[in-house]
């Protein structure tokens, strides 16, 4: 099976989990949502700060998704926010602030099934 990652990266409180929800909802059953307040703040009780414990338990959570479920959604916080901040992989979607949920939710559906 192959599987598609999306990692939707943010600020604090820039709307990332109720994206990654969202987008969990849409694609349906069997769709893996690795949340980084879930692995540090709940499951390791581990505070933010660069290099925490919870970076290498995220990936380990992700890397269990591939090649078993469609789609992998890491939920990623970045600290500082900068336009244009990309990763510089394919099918990459920059999500601007003025978007609504709906539209977020389908430029990634969009992204995702159009990169064939």
């Amino acid at each position: 099976m192959e599987t598609t990652l999306v990692i939707i990266r943010g600020n604090s409180g820039s709307g990332k989990t109720t994206l990654a929800q969202a987008l969990q909802r849409r694609v349906g059953h069997h769709t893996l949502l690795v949340s980084q307040d879930v692995v540090r703040r709940d499951m390791l009780m581990s505070h933010d700060y660069p290099g925490n414990i919870s970076i290498g338990l995220i990936e380990q959570i992700a890397c269990y998704g591939l090649g078993r479920v469609p789609v992998v959604i890491v939920e990623d916080m970045r600290r500082w926010w900068f336009p244009h901040d990309t990763l510089g992989v394919a099918n990459e979607v920059l999500i601007g602030e003025q978007q609504d949920l709906t539209t977020e939710v389908q430029q990634i559906m969009t992204a995702m099934y159009d990169c064939d």
